[in-house]
């Protein structure tokens, strides 16, 4: 999962002192995206049933603005 923070093919040209750091990196990696992951929904659960309502709605237009100018493409 860590490929999100780091590209793998670039590794393949780094010296082999980099190949331990690898799985530190890659824990560190997943450690960051479980913390941001925990705080979304922290965040997303305080917000007033109005606002959640109203990401909900600008969601499904950006979605659906999205589908529109794919299709004229």
């Amino acid at each position: 999962m860590y490929g999100r923070c780091a590209a793998r093919g670039e590794l393949r040209y780094a010296g082999r002192g980099v190949w331990p750091l690898r799985g530190q990196g890659g824990a560190l990696c997943e450690a960051l995206i479980a913390a941001d992951r925990s705080q979304e929904v922290t965040r997303a659960s305080a917000l007033p049933k109005a606002v959640a309502d109203f990401y909900v709605l600008k969601a499904e237009l950006y979605t659906g603005l999205k589908m529109i100018n794919d299709a004229g493409r």
